[in-house]
């Protein structure tokens, strides 16, 4: 949601060369929360070309998994995501993230990422207090870049999310210099100072 906000309050530009790619395959039940929406609808925006994902987010399965990432497309769609010169991100918790909202993860995928101590993600990397990467069985069956790599290439990983509650995840995310820019309220960031 955050994304599509600052993309509908994104002034129109003219960057014909530029490439435009989702960080994750689909999720979502709203045109607002779907990466590929999120894409093409940027890509409108600043009148460049879009690249999309043929595949979900989440797999049902590992044999799935290595089915869909194993397509050339794919592999294609999120090295370019990788080596980005720009990354635009939502940091979420689960508290309100529509993964959770919407029956996307499941309750016990969500106790399990809880259980090895996921307080939220960035780009559905799963992310604990202590600013460490969680990895589950679920984690290793998602088509996402991978952020970590993506935000040591990118000259600019921006990271847009409000509201007191998310900030352990931010700090985890600034912590981990996921993202060297952000956006959120005056009342986040005097949570995050303190």
């Amino acid at each position: 949601n955050a994304v599509s906000r600052f993309i509908n309050e994104l002034m129109p530009m003219q960057l014909p060369d530029t490439n435009v790619v989702p960080l994750a395959g689909s999720f979502g039940t709203t045109f607002e929360t779907l990466p590929n929406y999120s894409a093409l609808k940027l890509a409108e925006r600043i009148q460049g070309n879009a690249g999309v994902l043929h595949a979900p987010a989440f797999c049902s399965s590992k044999e799935e998994y290595e089915t869909l990432s194993s397509n050339p497309k794919v592999q294609s769609t999120l090295n370019l995501a990788e080596n980005s010169d720009i990354i635009i991100t939502g940091i979420g918790t689960f508290e309100t993230s529509f993964l959770t909202r919407h029956d996307i993860l499941s309750a016990d995928e969500v106790a399990q990422l809880k259980d090895a101590g996921a307080i939220g993600d960035i780009s559905l990397q799963f992310l604990t207090s202590d600013s460490k990467l969680v990895e589950t069985e679920l984690t290793e069956r998602i088509i996402r870049a991978d952020i970590f790599k993506a935000s040591k290439h990118a000259r600019v990983s921006i990271g847009i999310a409000e509201g007191t509650y998310k900030k352990d995840i931010i700090h985890s995310a600034l912590s981990l210099h996921l993202i060297n820019s952000f956006f959120t309220t005056k009342e986040t960031a005097l949570a995050l100072l303190d």
